[in-house]
């Protein structure tokens, strides 16, 4: 009995200390945009971790040469994940998750982008 309660107790701290620290990342990757505006080519964003310092980055892409290539035209930094939400300081509320495959711009729930990698 008592090896059963102690077995219990060890996984139940494991589970628990899995729990702290961040993510580790998850939301890493590359995503494209599901639904762009008017026949726009969609938008690229590459969501990078820092795991020394547990942030975010993300960096915008967008089609603006004639032979279709990207180009970076924004990077935010020092995106903290907090539950459903990336935000920074100013914007707590910047990028809500749906999950790790699924990041919804803002509340507009129309603006979605879909991972790729």
């Amino acid at each position: 009995m008592f090896k059963k309660l102690l077995g219990g107790f060890i996984l139940a701290f494991a589970f628990l200390l899995s729990g702290c620290g961040g993510d580790n990342g998850e939301l890493s990757g590359t995503y494209i945009e599901k639904n762009p505006d008017n026949g726009d080519a969609p938008q690229k964003w590459i969501i990078k971790y820092d795991k020394k310092d547990n942030y975010y980055t993300q960096e915008i892409y967008r089609k603006y040469s004639p032979n279709g290539e990207y180009s970076n035209s924004n990077t935010n930094t020092f995106l903290f994940r907090d539950g459903d939400w990336l935000g920074g300081n100013k914007e707590k509320h910047f990028i809500r998750v749906i999950d790790k495959n699924t990041l919804q711009f803002r509340d507009d729930e129309n603006d979605l982008y879909i991972r790729t990698n």
